[in-house]
Order: C-alpha cells, then sequence, then structure tokens
C-alpha cells in the first residue's frame, strides 16, 4: 500500500518503487494511474508536471516518451487514437491479440479503399515497435523480458512487411519447437 498524502508525494512514492532512474512513458502512467485511484481523476497532473518533479528529485527524464505521451494525452479521441490505445505490447498474448486486430482493421480499410487509413495502421504498428525497441534498449530490463521484447518486435516486423501472411507465420512459429522452448505455449483464441 502506497502511503503518499499528496499528488506530489504519491508520485515521487510510485516513482521510488518503480527502482528506475529514468523515467518515461510507461513510469509517467504508472504515477498517472496511482494519483487516479488515490485521488481521483481530476487530480491527475500532466506528464510534462510530473516530469518536472521526478527531475527536481534526481530523476534521468526519457524527454521523447514524455513528450509523446504529453501529446497523445492531450489529442482529442479520434478513432486512431482509441485503436492506439487498445494496442497492448506488454506480453505475449496481448501482442498477439493487437496485431490481430490491426489486422482486422486493415482488412476492413482495404474493402473500403481506405488507403490512407491503412497507412494510419501501419504507422501505429511502428510506433509500437518503436516502443518496443526503446525497452529493448534499457539497461533495466531483465533477459527473460528483452527476449519477450524481441520476439514482439518480430512479430510487428512480419506485420508491417507481409499483413496478409502473418497470421499463417504466426501460427507456425507459436507451435515451434524454439517458441514453446523459449515462451512456453500462449492462448492463440
Amino acid at each position: 500500500m502506497l502511503a503518499g498524502h499528496t499528488k506530489d508525494g504519491l508520485a515521487i512514492e510510485v516513482w521510488e518503487k518503480l527502482d528506475c532512474e529514468s523515467v518515461g512513458e510507461a513510469e509517467i502512467e504508472s504515477i498517472q494511474t496511482a494519483i487516479a485511484g488515490r485521488f481521483g481523476e481530476s487530480a491527475v497532473d500532466s506528464p510534462m508536471k510530473i516530469a518536472r518533479l521526478l527531475a527536481d528529485e534526481g530523476a534521468v527524464l526519457r524527454h521523447p516518451e514524455i513528450l509523446r505521451t504529453y501529446v497523445r494525452q492531450q489529442l482529442p479521441s479520434t478513432p486512431e487514437r482509441e485503436l492506439r490505445d487498445q494496442i497492448d505490447i506488454s506480453g505475449l498474448p496481448r501482442a498477439l491479440a493487437s496485431i490481430r486486430l490491426l489486422e482486422t482493421e486493415r482488412q476492413n480499410r482495404r474493402l473500403t479503399g481506405d488507403t490512407a487509413g491503412q497507412k494510419q495502421l501501419r504507422e501505429i504498428a511502428l510506433e509500437a515497435k518503436r516502443r518496443v525497441n526503446e525497452k529493448i534498449a534499457s539497461q533495466t530490463v531483465d533477459p527473460d523480458k528483452r527476449a519477450v521484447n524481441i520476439e514482439i518486435t518480430e512479430w510487428l516486423s512480419h506485420w508491417i512487411q507481409t499483413p496478409a501472411l502473418f497470421e499463417s507465420w504466426v501460427a507456425m512459429r507459436i507451435e515451434s519447437r524454439d517458441f514453446i522452448a523459449r515462451f512456453g505455449r500462449i492462448n492463440d483464441a
């Protein structure tokens, strides 16, 4: 149980419990979630304000991530933004479900001739891949999570390059001996 009695105190406490020197998107969102849970949604500060508070406490800021988080949270809701918010790359089953969602959307947009919408889906996937690559590059990621993130990057790359073939490829991949030995079986529902 977190004991922070003020928003700022709670933000610092959550950051300390995360045990990381640098602060970016994931850390800011964890802090915002904790503040919303304790003080309500209206009490949540912007990513910039939280970042400034943590920088004053000695945190190293990952500025591009913080800026992206700020912009994403400030933009009005659009179908693309809502889809971006549904993309979850935090583990293999969630990443697979997210890529399948992108493929369903791509097929729908292809049927309606929405080439701009198809390009937006590719951009969403590229953004997700970039976020996963940032996790891979982090010095604080343990080897097992790094291996999962490398696998997710490979999945995203396959979907970006050949989306129509992704489902067949991933079905074979998750049943391969190598995959099962490294990650076990995942729910392919």
